[in-house]
Parts: structure tokens; C-alpha cells; sequence
């Protein structure tokens, strides 16, 4: 599948998707672990603070799966993510005090979106590698194709090839 010029495998694509329902779920649950707001006042700020972290995420290229192939790279690239967004959200909240959440409500969600989404990617990673979705491929001939072939599929990380 092609999305904004660039080639997204199912599982990325599947990876994404959750993502985008994860994030603002681990937002809200810990927004409402604190005090619960009205019902629209909390909506908007939810959606403010998910659109800015998949942002960010986007950026850092957290969801280029041939990038993120380690769990140290995904913790650090998911800090990172999460660190900006904070940054970003305070900055906004100093703008337009009204779209603030309370700062322990912040740091909450933050603490909880950052397992959460941990905590899903290291279960996708385990899922795809199991023995029945593991595909295997053989690579024929020596030629200057056949090795180009060869070396792009030992890069690339397994849920990128779709």
C-alpha cells in the first residue's frame, strides 16, 4: 500500500492503526485516574495531546519498522517521542492555558502511554516472529541482483516485509 509516497506493509500498517486507538485510550484512562472532567472539555484535550505524540512519533521515525528493528532503539526513539511531546504540550498549555491538563495528569499519561505502547510493540515483535508467521525466502543465483536482493532483506527488519 503507498501512503504519502512511501511503501506500508500490512504489518506497519496494522501497527499503526492500533497505535492511533492506543494512545488516546492510555491518555484518557490516565486523565480519568485523576479526576474526572466533563465529558468534552476532556475530549479535545485528549485528541490535542494523541495528534502531537503521533506527530512526533512520526518524525522520529518510530513507525519505519526497518528502523525500529531493537528494543533499545525503540525505547530510546519512544522517549524521545514522548519527551517532545511533553515539551510541545507545555508550550501550548503556557498559549492556551484553557486546553491545559493537570500536570500530574500529564505526566501520568505519559508514564502510562509510554508502556502501553512499549508494551504492545514488544508483543507484536514476539507475534511475528513466531514459527508459523515467519516466511521464508530463498535468494537464487550470485548475480549483482540476486546479492542486492539478498542484502536488502538481511537489512530490512522482519515486519517491514509484508
Amino acid at each position: 500500500m503507498q501512503v504519502f509516497e512511501r511503501y506500508v506493509s500490512p504489518h506497519e500498517f496494522l501497527v499503526f492503526a492500533c497505535e492511533f486507538l492506543l494512545i488516546p485510550g492510555a491518555l484518557i484512562a490516565a486523565v480519568l485516574l485523576q479526576v474526572p472532567e466533563s465529558s468534552a472539555a476532556l475530549v479535545w484535550k485528549v485528541v490535542l495531546a494523541a495528534v502531537l505524540c503521533q506527530l512526533w512519533l512520526y518524525h522520529i521515525d518510530f513507525y519505519d519498522l526497518r528502523v525500529v528493528g531493537s528494543g533499545h532503539e525503540l525505547l530510546v526513539r519512544l522517549v524521545q517521542a514522548v519527551g517532545a511531546t511533553t515539551v510541545t504540550l507545555g508550550l501550548i498549555y503556557l498559549l492556551v492555558p484553557a486546553l491545559a491538563l493537570r500536570p500530574a495528569a500529564i505526566l501520568r499519561s505519559m508514564a502510562i502511554l509510554s508502556f502501553t505502547v512499549l508494551a504492545w510493540r514488544l508483543l507484536v515483535n514476539r507475534l511475528v516472529s513466531a514459527s508459523p508467521l515467519v516466511e521464508h525466502t530463498l535468494v537464487i543465483g550470485t548475480g549483482i541482483a540476486a546479492r542486492a536482493v539478498a542484502a536488502e532483506l538481511v537489512t530490512r527488519h522482519r515486519l517491514a516485509c509484508g
